[in-house]
């Protein structure tokens, strides 16, 4: 930990003026304050924290206003591919876990949210630890590390619905569940189901997305407690990500090059299907046991993308 020292020192005072009269005051105490920083800059965001800003936008555009956090959106709307810098730090320096487990890509170390659509609907809770860090799981966070907890562990049962619409056609749906404790106070289940749809701010940045989320947690006398996530996500987004001309600003503020070419009589058209198509699927099996002295935690893991 670091400590630093705050020194408060009073001085003795004489009047010049009079050389007879003395006017010193004795202080005979000082006073040390120590205050205490934490060597990391963290942030820990709750449930309630991300869904004031939850409007089906994705997690970056939700953190856009976080410290030293800044947040793109290719379409303009937060919905399809969206991207984060933390303090300066692109995706492949940020290290990105999801209950400690690693989410960024094993080629590129980057995360592509756009494969989770609505994934800040099921966190509980989020931490972010900005700057360089160690890094339990994943590649080394040189920018800043990103961990998110969905380990909810709800005890009664809910129901839950969310829907919104807004600006460029922009629906979001969603449906969120828990059973409570079944099987004598032992096995809980919870899930989410969502679709989200969008054209965008710019021309031809559509986004088709939906994602499914269940999470069951067993728990035994005998040989501790066992609990299974599965978070789906599928996207169709037209492809928004080669910016715009500074001569366009003015002009031609939504125009996307994306998929433009000349017909044979040289008059430029848009392809209606230069569109990324993918699905992401996370599975993970978590396995904890408590003994006198000692906790035991082991996790397992496999993500297939295909598209």
């Amino acid at each position: 930990m670091k400590k630093v020292l705050f020194l408060i020192c009073f001085l003795t005072l004489r009047n010049p003026l009079s050389a007879q009269t003395d006017t010193s005051r004795q202080i005979s105490e000082i006073v040390v304050r120590q205050q205490i920083i934490k060597p990391t800059a963290v942030a820990y965001l709750k449930k309630n924290d991300l869904q004031k800003v939850n409007f089906g936008q994705d997690l970056p555009v939700m953190l856009g206003l976080q410290t030293a956090v800044v947040s793109t959106t290719d379409a303009g709307a937060g919905i399809g591919y969206t991207g984060l810098r933390i303090r300066g730090s692109d995706a492949t320096r940020i290290n990105v876990t999801m209950n400690g487990i690693p989410m960024n890509d094993a080629e590129s170390h980057a995360v592509f949210w756009v494969n989770l659509p609505d994934l800040g609907s099921s966190v509980s809770n989020l931490t972010i630890q900005r700057g360089i860090g160690t890094s339990s799981n994943g590649a080394a966070a040189f920018g800043a590390t990103i961990n998110l907890d969905m380990h909810k562990n709800q005890t009664e049962p809910y129901f839950e619905t969310n829907n919104a619409v807004g600006s460029f056609k922009t629906i979001k749906n969603n449906v969120l569940f828990g059973t409570g404790l079944l099987a004598n106070n032992r096995l809980v289940v919870e899930g989410r189901m969502s679709n989200i749809v969008s054209d965008g701010y710019i021309d031809r940045a559509a986004s088709n997305l939906q994602s499914l989320m269940l999470s069951a947690k067993y728990k035994t006398k005998k040989w501790g407690d066992f609990r299974a996530n599965i978070t789906l996500g599928k996207q169709k987004t037209y492809q928004a990500w080669y910016g715009l001309a500074d001569s366009l600003l003015d002009t031609k503020r939504t125009f996307n090059e994306a998929g433009m070419y000349a017909n044979e009589n040289g008059k430029t058209q848009f392809y209606d299907n230069q569109t990324d198509n993918y699905q992401q699927n996370y599975y993970q099996l978590f396995y904890d046991k408590r003994f006198k002295k000692i906790n035991f935690n082991a996790a397992i893991f496999y993500t297939k993308g295909k598209g």
